[in-house]
């Protein structure tokens, strides 16, 4: 027999601002199979820059990533398509953009290939897989992987490469519109210093996405739907 499902988490992501209210949404699909690996499915709008993005990534039991495919539309035009694969030491891409037409891409870090997040709220967190719990309270994350270099993901999609820092803070229990959670606490330190820090909440075995906070934006993301099956 071959693999079955473990888990199906469906989950929906409001976006909003402190002053003008929602701003956006996520609808996702986390399936987990009976090895540990998992795959998301990701549909975000983003109201202010006129986006949708259309993503599902794949990751293995060690929360690497395999594989992931993400289409792009901005203000009802196509914006950019790209095909993404992971190897223990490279990372290759071939992608369509409405800026740079048909690109190929083929990355060899220096080191292992961090976690890949290219843009759905609901990813953003698993920067939390790479905090070591025996290490201590602030930590590299090194060779991180994202589609695009702009906040809200409206570029490419391509490789790109970063550099951060994630610092755990004490658990606490966390109430969003979809109920109450026992959460880990984190802290995504940005490498540019004056810049604050995104703090975020995630909750259970597949570091299930809860809140996030980021006040340079002055924007609250908050997990308002969620069914575990």
């Amino acid at each position: 027999m071959g693999n079955q499902l473990t888990a199906r988490i469906d989950a929906r992501i409001q976006y909003r601002y402190d002053d003008s209210g929602e701003c956006g949404r996520e609808w996702v699909t986390l399936t987990a199979e009976r090895d540990g690996s998992r795959t998301v499915r990701a549909l975000c709008e983003l109201d202010d820059v006129k986006l949708q993005r259309d993503a599902t990534i794949s990751y293995d039991p060690s929360w690497n990533a395999t594989d992931g495919y993400i289409h792009m539309r901005r203000d009802d035009q196509f914006l950019g398509v790209g095909w993404f694969h992971f190897s223990a030491t490279e990372i290759t891409c071939e992608a369509m953009t409405a800026a740079e037409g048909r690109v190929s891409q083929a990355v060899r870090p220096d080191g292992p290939i961090g976690v890949f997040a290219p843009h759905p709220v609901f990813l953003d967190p698993w920067h939390a897989t790479r905090h070591d719990p025996r290490g201590p309270e602030v930590q590299e994350l090194r060779n991180c992987v994202t589609s695009s270099p702009l906040w809200h993901g409206g570029s490419g999609p391509l490789i790109y490469l970063q550099h951060r820092r994630i610092r755990r803070l004490p658990d606490a229990e966390v109430t969003v519109p979809a109920g109450s959670f026992s959460c880990e606490a984190y802290q995504l330190l940005p490498s540019n210093p004056l810049l604050p820090p995104i703090e975020f909440w995630v909750h259970g075995i597949h570091k299930c996405f809860v809140r996030l906070r980021w006040d340079h934006l002055k924007a609250t993301y908050e997990l308002v739907e969620y069914a575990a099956r």
